[in-house]
């Protein structure tokens, strides 16, 4: 009885350094670090619901890391909205794109829709190992297209399919990288064409600019028939009066 006691306890101290030691080799944190804005902002608000929405994405990564990338394949969902086509901008290839990372030191370099309309992947693979900005420092990695008409007023997550499997360092292994991102589409503020929250005269010039462009924007579409055009000229000047 009391050898098996003894096994039993050797046999618990193993699993115990077995787990401590995966334990340890497990990162703490993030190390790679995905902004929405350059400062480092987890979160975007892309304004009323609407085609033609833009989302700048930033990479950087923890102060206490050192990692230089190799590659990149990260396919990312969106819980709301439709990848445009185009889907966006990434550095190309070879001389690269000016103000994106990794430019110049590309061998592949895409961005792409997925499987599903509100999905897209981003794949590259450098030449040389690619340093990556630490702290709250950030470069400009790619420019997402996304279509967010129809969607209710509210936030929509941007999620990694693969946080931890997604980026490779120089020796080949991952970098795990945060998975928290999202976008806000905001209601309308009818009158509102400068969105700066309120509806004065400085709204005025943007809205003739929308009305003679023959181009749509919701807060010009006032009598909400779906077109900007001369219909919605007296209910502008009523909301702009206070009426």
């Amino acid at each position: 009885m009391f050898n098996n006691l003894r096994q039993y306890a050797r046999r618990s101290k193993f699993l115990f350094a077995v787990l401590l030691g995966l334990l340890l080799a497990c990162p703490v944190s993030a190390q790679i670090s995905i902004a929405v804005d350059s400062d480092g902002s987890s979160n975007i608000n892309l304004g009323p619901a609407g085609p033609n929405k833009s989302i700048n994405f930033f990479i950087g990564q923890d102060s206490a890391a050192s990692d230089d990338l190799a590659a990149i394949f990260a396919v990312v969902d969106l819980s709301g909205g439709v990848v445009a086509d185009p889907a966006g901008i990434v550095s190309a290839q070879g001389a690269g794109t000016a103000g994106y990372f990794g430019a110049g030191n590309l061998v592949v370099s895409t961005i792409g829709p997925g499987d599903s309309n509100s999905q897209f992947e981003v794949n590259q693979f450098f030449s040389s190992s690619q340093p990556i900005m630490t702290g709250a420092n950030r470069e400009l990695w790619f420019t997402l297209n996304v279509d967010t008409t129809g969607l209710a007023a509210g936030d929509y997550s941007i999620s990694l399919a693969d946080a931890g499997g997604s980026f490779r360092d120089s020796a080949g292994a991952f970098i795990a990288a945060n998975n928290n991102l999202s976008f806000t589409v905001s209601e309308v503020l009818l009158g509102d064409v400068n969105l700066d929250g309120v509806v004065n005269f400085l709204d005025i010039a943007p809205f003739i600019g929308v009305l003679s462009g023959n181009t749509f924007q919701a807060e010009a579409d006032v009598n909400l028939d779906g077109t900007v055009n001369f219909l919605d000229i007296a209910p502008f000047i009523s909301i702009l009066s206070g009426g």
